[in-house]
C-alpha cells in the first residue's frame, strides 16, 4: 500500500464487515434518507474493494458489488468510513 494510506489491514477488514452488514440494514440507510436503495442486496464478496482519496487520508470507502438488482443490472454500494470506523456516507450506484 502507498505510504499515505493510514489504515491497517485489521481496520480495513473491520470496515469491510461493518459495510456488509450496513448495506442491508434499514437503520443504516435511514441515516442517509436522500440516497435511493433496495431493500436487500447480495454482495459479491470476492470483488469487494477499497478506495482511498489522497487529500483526505482519514477516510476509506468500501466498494461492494452486488448481484443483479434489476432485470439487467447490478449495483455498487459505497460505504465511506472515518479512521475510527464511523460510517460517514452510504450510496447505491446502479451498473447499467
Amino acid at each position: 500500500m502507498p505510504m499515505w494510506i493510514q489504515f491497517s489491514d485489521a481496520e480495513l477488514q473491520r470496515d469491510k464487515q461493518v459495510a456488509i452488514i450496513a448495506m442491508n440494514s434499514p437503520d443504516a440507510w435511514r441515516r442517509f434518507p436522500k440516497h435511493q436503495h433496495q431493500r436487500h442486496y447480495t454482495p459479491i464478496l470476492r470483488e469487494i474493494d477499497f478506495c482511498f482519496y489522497p487529500p483526505d487520508v482519514n477516510k476509506v470507502t468500501v466498494v461492494i458489488p452486488t448481484t443483479h438488482i434489476g432485470p439487467r443490472h447490478r449495483a455498487l454500494i459505497y460505504v465511506t468510513f472515518d479512521h475510527f470506523g464511523k460510517i460517514l456516507n452510504m450510496a447505491e450506484t446502479p451498473e447499467i
